[in-house]
């Protein structure tokens, strides 16, 4: 496995924080949540904190103090409905700062975007 450590994770960080917002405006939606305003704001509430957490937080685990990084990796998908081993993981050279980019890509999100996030496919395997 190749670690490549660089800041051109900065533009996968962000890609992967509107997906979450996305992902996290549609579940609010299927709920009931209609009114735009309620979800931008529960969205802005979540993501922030969970941006938060991932620039400056830790938990314990087997009496070691862990904190998360949020990495992106390469790997093939195979054909028996699986993913290979990483070949390169993508790993920042230094902290994102999740959270100070909130609010500017919930407002992208929501306001420029209109709730569509059409330029990014996603999938699974």
């Amino acid at each position: 496995m190749r670690i490549n450590q660089s800041d051109t994770t900065e533009e996968m960080q962000t890609i992967y924080q509107c997906i979450e917002i996305s992902r996290l405006n549609e579940i609010l939606k299927s709920h009931g949540i209609d009114d735009v305003e309620v979800r931008k704001e529960i969205c802005s509430d979540y993501i922030f904190e969970n941006g938060y957490f991932l620039d400056a937080g830790w938990f314990k685990h087997n009496h070691m103090k862990i904190y998360p990084e949020l990495c992106f990796a390469e790997r093939p998908s195979t054909s028996n409905h699986g993913l290979g081993e990483v070949e390169i993981l993508h790993m920042p050279l230094k902290g994102y700062e999740y959270h100070d980019f909130v609010y500017r890509n919930i407002d992208w999100y929501f306001e420029e975007k209109k709730e569509e996030l059409n330029e990014v496919e996603t999938g699974s395997y």
